[in-house]
């Protein structure tokens, strides 16, 4: 496109124009915003839009954060991160330039900018109706040439008396502007809030300060700016949308020009409107003396503020035509963020359709902006002006009770809980529990406690999508037990290292069983299953299982097993070492070992299974306490459980031993 390769002469006239070569000029904007993570505990962030062609960002940077209470001030360093947002590298280019025309970010001379994050966890030690997070950077381009380009100071406040917890809204597009001199123009920066709060959007002059902990001042406009309607070369034309959170104007002088634009959150607290954090960014604007006409949007969508209600579907669609017929358009959009889609055709042509969708929950109702960003990717020259256009949809609430399903056992209660609405009378369907099984029936939340299966009503005041809803809760009959059975394989008669295998098995089904594995009551880590296996049993190995469900009134359920165990040395009386050697050849055995105390001269062995049977005798002699002799046992014993008893005068003893064949 020529108008395009004017606008390319232009920029780089623009170039030689600012000083974009200053070695300490790098700041081109700047924010900082929070996301709450646990109690008192906050994780800060400051956005910093770097210009290519000043130095280098810091590996650290300061932040002041104090309160308006009690004059409670720190200062802090915050890191760099890994990642920004949709896990791009910290540093990432602002936006992708045509190969052709590398920006100062790649060694080239037309301006280039890169995002960087820092950030750091921070724990507020009291609560206060405004906390101030802020910092301070000494390096704001000095070509800017509406306002005396002091220092950029930039700074975020959080309500934690009235909203602890909140996080800050945040800024869903870039900020740095390309615009053409004489040519209308809209931008947006994407105001967005993760809570849902209503946001009021403004222009706000920059602000200056000597240090993080100011006091800040605003910037001073240089003669001919100001605002609302003035604060760069516009001849009046600025116009900020207070609600949509964009701008339009037709710029009417080439430069570099510095704005600020800042979100409010306000959250209804106690039957008013509060004010509990906002958030600035700091953002420049730069305009040549082109004539690139932006990319248009469909009629059906201007001006238009799209309704529904909470759990209602919504369904659009949109077209965007490029200025002529060679715009190859690329379009993009924030719907995921708030849980909508768009689908798109004719993508990389100079007219896109879109479609746009979404059934928005009860939590979703306020204020939304549908932002559709639209960029020619035709690269006839370096810089496609981009054109976001600003689509709102309010949701309307819907009276829910939001925890739908609850079963409970006899004698215990639930919370339930109404949103979408105000002055909520609860009562009870008949059949039921009477309404006196309500803790409170004037009253957002309630306490129910039926004793049978109960349907309750809760009826908000007069509303546009609905101000009625039930839940029936379910009263299951009194708490059983799962009854769990143990076993162990094999049970009997296995001597240590053998593999036993525990198998617990619960006669009632669809529980969702929970198996915990203790032995000789101490809890054996990491089992969990209903099957727990082990090599290192000993005579003395008690396992017991432990069931529990998730599911309603089931009592926990224990079982215990053991297996028949068996050493070669386990002898009773008073033996001092006595072994019973098997032969892995014939299956017979050897029977040596010293008895204190034995006197006779011979003793008398015999062997009796697990009923008590006499299965084998023999007599062998004694030397000095000790015998040594080898019994027959290949034939005539099968496998199975015995007991060896050894008789010498009157000492008996006694040693248990199994066959396995």
């Amino acid at each position: 496109m020529k108008k395009l390769i004017q606008f390319i002469v232009v920029c780089f006239t623009c170039c030689i124009a600012f000083p974009f070569q200053s070695n300490a000029s790098h700041a081109a904007g700047a924010e900082l915003t929070y996301v709450w993570k646990s109690d008192s505990t906050y994780t800060i962030i400051y956005h910093f839009y770097r210009d290519c062609s000043g130095i280098t960002v810091a590996d650290s940077t300061s932040l002041c954060y104090y309160n308006t209470c009690d004059g409670i001030a720190h200062t802090t360093f915050l890191k760099k991160v890994t990642t920004i947002h949709g896990g791009l590298p910290n540093g990432t280019d602002l936006w992708t330039n045509c190969p052709a025309y590398p920006d100062a970010c790649h060694g080239g001379t037309i301006p280039g900018f890169q995002e960087w994050w820092y950030a750091k966890d921070i724990t507020l030690p009291v609560r206060c109706n405004e906390w101030v997070f802020a910092h301070t950077e000494s390096a704001r381009n000095g070509a800017i040439k509406n306002i005396t380009a002091d220092n950029l100071y930039v700074q975020a406040t959080l309500n934690n008396e009235l909203a602890q917890g909140n996080s800050s809204a945040f800024f869903a597009l870039k900020p740095v502007i390309w615009v053409c001199m004489g040519v209308p123009y809209t931008y947006s920066t994407g105001p967005m809030d993760i809570n849902g709060d209503s946001l009021y959007f403004e222009s706000v002059t920059p602000l200056t300060s000597g240090s993080d902990c100011g006091p800040a001042a605003a910037e001073t406009y240089l003669t001919g700016y100001s605002l609302p309607s003035n604060p760069l070369a516009c001849s009046g034309t600025f116009v900020t949308d207070h609600h949509k959170g964009q701008v339009t104007f037709t710029a009417s002088g080439v430069g570099e020009y510095s704005l600020a634009e800042r979100i409010t959150e306000y959250r209804y607290i106690h039957g008013s409107w509060q004010s509990i954090g906002r958030v600035t960014r700091d953002m420049v604007v730069f305009v040549g003396s082109c004539t690139i006409q932006p990319a248009t949007i469909s009629a059906n969508v201007q001006d238009t503020v799209f309704h529904t209600c909470a759990k209602s579907s919504l369904n659009f669609c949109f077209d965007v035509k490029g200025a002529d017929t060679s715009a190859r358009l690329l379009v993009t959009d924030n719907a995921a963020l708030f849980g909508g889609a768009v689908s798109y055709t004719n993508i990389g042509m100079d007219s896109v359709h879109g479609c746009f969708a979404w059934t928005p929950d009860f939590w979703d109702t306020g204020m939304h902006s549908l932002l559709v960003t639209v960029r020619d990717s035709s690269c006839n020259g370096p810089i496609s002006v981009p054109n976001t256009f600003v689509i709102p949809i309010s949701i309307a609430p819907v009276t829910t009770i939001v925890n739908d399903t609850n079963a409970l056992c006899v004698g215990d209660s639930v919370i339930l809980a109404a949103v979408g609405g105000k002055n909520f009378i609860w009562n009870v369907l008949p059949g039921g529990s009477s309404v006196s099984s309500l803790s409170c029936t004037a009253c957002n939340f309630t306490v129910a406690k039926p004793t049978v299966t109960t349907t309750y009503t809760v009826q908000a005041d007069a509303m546009l999508c609905g101000n009625k809803d039930t839940v029936t809760v379910t009263v299951r009959s009194t708490p059983f037990t799962p009854f769990v059975s143990l076993t162990a394989s094999p049970n009997t008669g296995v001597f240590p290292g053998t593999t036993v295998t525990y198998t617990a098995t619960v006669t009632k089904g669809g529980l969702l069983p929970v198996f915990e594995w203790f032995e000789n009551g101490t809890l054996i880590p990491g089992a969990t299953s209903n099957v727990y296996v082990t090599n290192t049993v000993t005579p003395a190995d008690v396992i017991k299982v432990l069931v529990h469900s998730s599911a309603p009134c089931v009592n926990p359920d224990t079982a215990s097993a053991s297996a028949v165990v068996l050493a070669v040395d386990e002898l009773t009386g008073n033996a001092q070492a006595i072994k019973l050697y098997p032969s892995p050849n014939n299956g017979s055995f050897s029977i040596v070992g010293n008895i204190a105390g034995l006197t006779a001269n011979k003793a008398t062995i015999t062997i009796v299974n697990i009923t008590g049977q006499l299965v084998y005798s023999t007599t062998a002699p004694v030397n000095n306490g000790r015998i040594n002799t080898q019994l027959g046992l290949s034939k005539n014993l099968s496998a199975g459980i015995y007991t060896l008893q050894i008789t010498s005068g009157d000492q008996t003893y006694h040693l248990k031993f199994a066959i396995q064949r």
